[in-house]
């Protein structure tokens, strides 16, 4: 696991539990810790998550807030479900996302008020951690430069981010921040050479996207985005060839070492 992908997790549980505090006094507590799951452990309490017995490393987040019922418990992984303003609640549905893609498990105990915790099992690994490396020192893995990118994301942080990052190595961006708003520059522009598109967007979705996209442009390359697992990803797209994966949350270096990679395997040619 990345450590980008740890403070993903962490930072939305947080918010979360804090959300769920509110203005009122209470309290948070992050601890991870190192388990042995064996069977009847497994069979008990993880049974939902096909675990297999062993040692784990364990994150668990509690909060002293308003809980939550059984009927909000049930639906809180679902992707857009909030209970706060509309256009959000992608948190957890992609803290899912990252536990099942390394092979976890996560349980949610909540009364109303009393609190909630959230607690995540992940496999624990034999070799030692690597040093993490600096992304200004991570070598270019393609040299491609001088394409046309059309980027499609609704968070304008991420748009920014990435706009920077591609512009730099040479690229020419474009910017949607919806759906329809990516349609519409498509369709009037026959120059983009690469889409970025993210999964999991309000209003129309990155499948959604994905479907007229190919209706414009049929070859067109097309990575996807998404704080789901790569085996997730393209699974819901096992019907559609897409140019890459990017696993959300990512730096400049990895958005502009995978795009250059997907031009390359395209055979894509610089423009003069």
């Amino acid at each position: 696991m990345v450590p980008s992908q740890v403070q993903q997790i962490v930072m939305n549980l947080v918010i979360n539990a804090a959300e769920a505090i509110g203005d009122r006094r209470g309290k948070i507590r992050v601890r991870a810790l190192p388990v042995l799951l064996d069977n009847s452990a497994i069979q008990n309490e993880w049974a939902d998550s096909a675990l297999p017995a062993g040692p784990y490393v364990c994150l668990e987040v509690a909060d002293t807030g308003c809980g939550m019922d059984a009927a909000t418990r049930a639906r809180i992984f679902d992707p857009f479900f909030t209970t706060k303003f509309t256009g959000r609640g992608l948190g957890l549905a992609a803290v899912l996302g990252i536990v099942r893609g390394h092979g976890g498990g996560i349980w949610v105990e909540s009364q109303p008020g009393v609190g909630t915790t959230f607690t995540l099992v992940f496999p624990a690994s034999a070799s030692s951690a690597e040093a993490p490396q600096d992304d200004s020192a991570v070598k270019q893995a393609d040299t491609v430069d001088g394409a046309q990118i059309l980027l499609v994301d609704d968070e304008q942080v991420v748009l920014r981010m990435a706009k920077a990052a591609l512009s730099r190595r040479g690229h020419r961006v474009l910017t949607a921040a919806s759906g329809p708003a990516a349609i519409e520059i498509l369709a009037g522009n026959g120059a983009i050479d690469i889409v970025v598109l993210d999964l999991s967007m309000p209003g129309m979705s990155g499948q959604e996207v994905l479907a007229r996209l190919r209706e414009l442009r049929p070859a067109l390359p097309v990575m996807m985005s998404s704080g789901y697992s790569e085996s997730e990803c393209r699974e819901l797209f096992r019907q559609d060839r897409i140019a890459g994966f990017l696993q959300k949350p990512y730096t400049s270096s990895q958005i502009a070492n995978a795009v250059n990679a997907a031009l390359a395997r395209t055979g894509f040619a610089r423009r003069k």
